[in-house]
């Protein structure tokens, strides 16, 4: 099948780059409210995306986005998101990676070294495409414990966890 590119594609949403920034800058702007606080679900590659998206426009939105949580294979396939400061402080706090794994859902999961948050189970390991399915209640739970709890920051300190292998380890 060929795709016309003007006829069979939406503008500012023909990448899911494009896709990122239209939602941040064209969607949110013109149905929320200037103080409404918003959290953010990105899967697969919207994951990273979103991050890269968030890390280069964090001035803006620093304000207004409250959490974030992330689908994801078991591999990070962006740039590491790191920092003491600013936007990599707010994700090593605030953000959340729920991974493919053979582990019952929420269970701790190495990662952060590669994710920049922590890592949970998303309790299966067939398909990228199950995780929001399997993890979306974990997800919204998280974005209710952030707003319930003022302050709230991750830790970066888990106890255990398991990796890849199934080997117990501290993260």
């Amino acid at each position: 099948m060929e795709v016309d590119e003007e006829r069979n594609r939406v503008p500012g949403n023909r990448t899911p780059e494009e896709h990122v920034a239209y939602i941040f800058d064209e969607v949110i702007p013109k149905m929320c409210k200037k103080d409404v606080m918003i959290d953010v679900i990105g899967m697969g590659d919207g994951g990273p995306i979103v991050a890269e998206y968030l890390k280069g426009n964090w001035e803006r939105w620093e304000g207004r986005v409250k959490a974030v949580c992330v689908g994801s294979g078991p591999v990070w396939l962006g740039e590491r998101v790191d920092g003491a400061e600013g936007f990599g402080k707010f994700w090593a706090e605030r953000a959340r990676a729920y991974v493919q794994s053979d582990e019952p859902l929420d269970t701790p999961l190495t990662g952060r070294e590669d994710f920049g948050c922590n890592c949970y189970s998303a309790g299966q390991n067939e398909a990228l495409e199950l995780v929001m399915p399997k993890a979306y209640k974990s997800m919204l739970k998280f974005f209710q414990l952030v707003n319930d709890v003022p302050g709230y920051r991750e830790l970066a300190e888990m106890t255990t966890g398991v990796d890849d292998y199934g080997v117990e380890a501290v993260a």
